[in-house]
């Protein structure tokens, strides 16, 4: 069972997901659901969850199956994009190739391979006693440079700035993943594409 603390550490992770999310879906093409598309290509950021560890969620991206002829080139499609996302600052957790099978009617089912990445932030990360200590000191010297908003049931000002942090910093990674995620694709499908036309 969850206490106080770590229900409102996963109701501002969650609320800084879905503010992202938002701004995605403004920005490309909205999809069915929180997913969002970019040049064909659906992206989708999953709900945050508490762990021993911290606050994990995932992202994903469908792989662009449609110009892959073979198996094997979604493979090399897949082994790519992990091998740039394994090079950022903040690696992931776990980089999977996940296959998901919809049913579409009774006799038709679509299958779609995808790239799924988990991500893990601990408190620390998040919102650690350095980082309040900072904030709290900049608010306090010029409190013009930003409020913040009340939260029903935290009533000191260091409690808020704690919230805001996590919800701010969990975006942030949020959307440097996911930004990476993008890039990653549109480079390895330029390459594949090149290679795929040179073997036609």
């Amino acid at each position: 069972m969850t206490n106080f603390k770590q229900q409102f550490f996963l109701q501002y992770a969650s609320l800084g997901l879905a503010e992202l999310i938002t701004q995605y879906r403004a920005h490309y093409e909205p999809k069915k659901g929180d997913r969002f598309n970019v040049e064909g290509i659906t992206y989708e950021i999953g709900p945050a969850k508490m762990t021993a560890k911290g606050i994990e969620f995932e992202i994903s991206s469908k792989i662009p199956q449609e110009e892959l002829p073979k198996k094997a080139d979604m493979v090399k499609y897949f082994e790519a994009v992990k091998k740039m996302m394994r090079q950022a600052e903040k690696a992931p957790l776990s980089i999977d190739m996940e296959n998901i099978i919809r049913e579409i009617s009774e006799e038709e089912t679509k299958e779609r391979d995808y790239v799924k990445l988990l991500y893990s932030y601990a408190e620390e990360e998040l919102c650690g006693d350095k980082a309040v200590r900072a904030e709290l000191k900049r608010l306090q010297q010029d409190p013009s440079k930003g409020e913040v908003p009340p939260v029903p049931g935290v009533n000191t000002l260091a409690g808020r700035v704690v919230l805001s942090l996590l919800k701010r910093n969990i975006q942030q990674g949020a959307k440097v993943a996911m930004d990476g995620l993008i890039k990653a694709n549109t480079s390895t499908r330029k390459k594949m594409r090149t290679t795929v036309e040179r073997a036609s």
